[in-house]
Protein backbone atom coordinates (compact mmCIF):
# COMPACT_ATOMS: atom_id res chain seq x y z
CA UNK A 1 0.00 0.00 0.00
CA UNK A 2 1.26 3.25 -0.75
CA UNK A 3 1.67 6.31 -3.18
CA UNK A 4 2.30 6.56 -6.83
CA UNK A 5 5.79 4.82 -6.78
CA UNK A 6 3.77 1.57 -6.70
CA UNK A 7 2.55 2.07 -10.28
CA UNK A 8 3.85 -0.75 -12.35
CA UNK A 9 4.37 -3.03 -9.87
CA UNK A 10 1.09 -4.82 -9.09
CA UNK A 11 2.64 -6.68 -12.42
CA UNK A 12 5.29 -8.45 -9.79
CA UNK A 13 3.48 -8.14 -6.07
CA UNK A 14 0.07 -8.45 -7.01
CA UNK A 15 -0.08 -12.67 -7.20
CA UNK A 16 -3.15 -14.89 -5.03
CA UNK A 17 -4.03 -13.06 -1.93
CA UNK A 18 -1.66 -10.52 -2.53
CA UNK A 19 -2.90 -6.40 -3.78
CA UNK A 20 -1.58 -3.64 -4.10
CA UNK A 21 -3.33 -0.49 -2.85
CA UNK A 22 -1.93 2.85 -4.50
CA UNK A 23 -2.73 6.14 -3.81
CA UNK A 24 -1.52 8.65 -6.60
CA UNK A 25 -0.69 11.73 -4.17
CA UNK A 26 -0.67 10.23 -0.98
CA UNK A 27 0.64 11.72 2.19
CA UNK A 28 1.76 9.91 5.16
CA UNK A 29 -1.62 10.45 7.11
CA UNK A 30 -3.85 9.61 3.89
CA UNK A 31 -2.50 6.05 4.15
CA UNK A 32 -3.30 6.27 7.79
CA UNK A 33 -6.36 7.17 7.25
CA UNK A 34 -7.48 4.30 4.73
CA UNK A 35 -5.46 1.31 6.39
CA UNK A 36 -8.49 0.41 8.39
CA UNK A 37 -10.99 0.46 5.01
CA UNK A 38 -8.48 -1.31 3.11
CA UNK A 39 -7.25 -4.06 6.03
CA UNK A 40 -10.30 -4.41 8.62
CA UNK A 41 -9.73 -5.57 11.66
CA UNK A 42 -8.60 -9.19 10.62
CA UNK A 43 -5.48 -11.29 12.21
CA UNK A 44 -2.45 -12.06 10.36
CA UNK A 45 -1.11 -11.53 6.77
CA UNK A 46 1.32 -8.87 6.17
CA UNK A 47 1.62 -5.38 4.92
CA UNK A 48 4.22 -3.44 3.38
CA UNK A 49 3.43 0.37 3.17
CA UNK A 50 5.76 2.73 0.80
CA UNK A 51 4.70 6.33 1.33
CA UNK A 52 6.49 9.43 2.55
CA UNK A 53 7.63 10.82 -1.00
CA UNK A 54 4.61 13.58 -1.23
CA UNK A 55 5.36 14.22 2.50
CA UNK A 56 9.68 14.93 1.90
CA UNK A 57 9.24 18.43 0.43
CA UNK A 58 6.44 19.80 2.74
CA UNK A 59 6.84 18.69 5.82
CA UNK A 60 10.11 18.78 8.83
CA UNK A 61 11.79 15.66 9.54
CA UNK A 62 10.41 15.40 13.07
CA UNK A 63 6.68 15.67 11.67
CA UNK A 64 7.53 13.08 9.07
CA UNK A 65 8.60 10.76 11.99
CA UNK A 66 6.08 11.45 13.97
CA UNK A 67 3.48 10.68 11.08
CA UNK A 68 5.08 7.15 10.35
CA UNK A 69 4.81 6.42 14.15
CA UNK A 70 1.13 7.26 13.67
CA UNK A 71 0.50 4.96 10.65
CA UNK A 72 1.93 2.67 12.85
CA UNK A 73 0.03 2.87 16.14
CA UNK A 74 -2.89 2.45 13.34
CA UNK A 75 -1.39 -0.59 11.39
CA UNK A 76 -0.74 -2.42 14.52
CA UNK A 77 -4.56 -1.88 15.61
CA UNK A 78 -5.64 -3.70 12.51
CA UNK A 79 -3.64 -6.53 13.74
CA UNK A 80 -1.22 -7.36 10.93
CA UNK A 81 1.12 -9.76 11.35
CA UNK A 82 4.01 -8.25 9.62
CA UNK A 83 4.31 -4.63 9.30
CA UNK A 84 7.41 -3.65 6.87
CA UNK A 85 7.80 0.11 5.61
CA UNK A 86 9.45 1.05 2.83
CA UNK A 87 12.08 4.26 2.69
CA UNK A 88 11.64 6.85 0.59
CA UNK A 89 13.31 6.52 -2.78
CA UNK A 90 16.08 9.33 -4.37
CA UNK A 91 14.65 12.22 -6.84
CA UNK A 92 16.98 12.56 -10.17
CA UNK A 93 15.59 15.94 -10.96
CA UNK A 94 13.86 18.96 -10.29
CA UNK A 95 14.57 21.82 -8.34
CA UNK A 96 17.00 21.47 -4.84
CA UNK A 97 17.56 18.20 -6.20
CA UNK A 98 20.89 17.42 -4.21
CA UNK A 99 18.73 18.86 -1.01
CA UNK A 100 15.93 16.69 -1.32
CA UNK A 101 18.29 13.91 -1.83
CA UNK A 102 20.02 14.44 1.34
CA UNK A 103 16.98 15.13 2.91
CA UNK A 104 15.24 11.86 1.91
CA UNK A 105 18.74 10.14 3.05
CA UNK A 106 18.01 11.52 6.76
CA UNK A 107 14.56 10.90 6.76
CA UNK A 108 15.45 7.21 5.87
CA UNK A 109 17.76 6.90 8.24
CA UNK A 110 15.34 8.00 11.10
CA UNK A 111 12.48 5.76 9.64
CA UNK A 112 15.16 2.77 10.34
CA UNK A 113 15.75 3.79 13.31
CA UNK A 114 11.94 4.11 14.01
CA UNK A 115 11.20 1.06 12.92
CA UNK A 116 13.78 -1.13 15.20
CA UNK A 117 12.31 0.60 18.11
CA UNK A 118 8.85 0.25 17.11
CA UNK A 119 9.36 -3.63 15.93
CA UNK A 120 8.70 -3.43 12.60
CA UNK A 121 10.53 -3.97 9.14
CA UNK A 122 12.09 -1.72 7.05
CA UNK A 123 13.40 -1.93 3.34
CA UNK A 124 15.84 0.80 2.03
CA UNK A 125 16.23 0.47 -1.76
CA UNK A 126 18.32 3.60 -2.08
CA UNK A 127 21.18 1.62 -3.32
CA UNK A 128 19.75 0.41 -5.84
CA UNK A 129 18.26 4.13 -7.61
CA UNK A 130 20.49 6.29 -6.66
CA UNK A 131 22.38 7.81 -9.78
CA UNK A 132 20.49 5.65 -12.13
CA UNK A 133 18.72 7.57 -14.76
CA UNK A 134 17.21 4.87 -16.25
CA UNK A 135 15.22 3.35 -13.34
CA UNK A 136 13.48 6.67 -13.75
CA UNK A 137 10.72 8.08 -15.32
CA UNK A 138 11.74 11.53 -17.73
CA UNK A 139 9.90 13.44 -14.19
CA UNK A 140 12.78 11.70 -12.41
CA UNK A 141 10.63 10.87 -9.26
CA UNK A 142 8.32 7.73 -11.06
CA UNK A 143 10.00 4.61 -11.35
CA UNK A 144 9.97 3.17 -14.99
CA UNK A 145 9.05 -0.26 -16.28
CA UNK A 146 12.45 -1.34 -15.09
CA UNK A 147 12.64 0.45 -11.95
CA UNK A 148 9.15 -0.83 -11.14
CA UNK A 149 10.24 -4.63 -11.44
CA UNK A 150 13.76 -3.82 -9.54
CA UNK A 151 11.81 -1.94 -6.83
CA UNK A 152 8.78 -5.13 -6.78
CA UNK A 153 10.71 -7.74 -6.79
CA UNK A 154 13.32 -6.24 -3.82
CA UNK A 155 9.80 -5.31 -1.92
CA UNK A 156 8.95 -8.87 -2.11
CA UNK A 157 12.20 -10.68 -1.35
CA UNK A 158 11.93 -8.20 1.87
CA UNK A 159 8.09 -9.79 2.56
CA UNK A 160 9.86 -13.18 2.19
CA UNK A 161 12.54 -12.49 4.25
CA UNK A 162 10.23 -11.94 6.90
CA UNK A 163 11.33 -8.77 8.55
CA UNK A 164 12.71 -6.10 5.74
CA UNK A 165 16.43 -5.21 5.41
CA UNK A 166 18.75 -2.81 3.47
CA UNK A 167 19.27 -3.99 0.28
CA UNK A 168 22.16 -2.17 -1.03
CA UNK A 169 23.64 -2.60 -4.76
Amino acid sequence: MGDSILRKTDRTLSKGEDVVVCLPGARIEHVTERVENVLGHGQGGSILVHVGTNNADRDGTTRIVKRYRELVETLNKTRVEQIILSGILPVMRGRGTTFRKCKRMAINGLLEQMCEEEGVGFVDLWGYFVGKEDMFMRDGLHLSGKGAAVFSENLLRSMNNGTGCNFLN
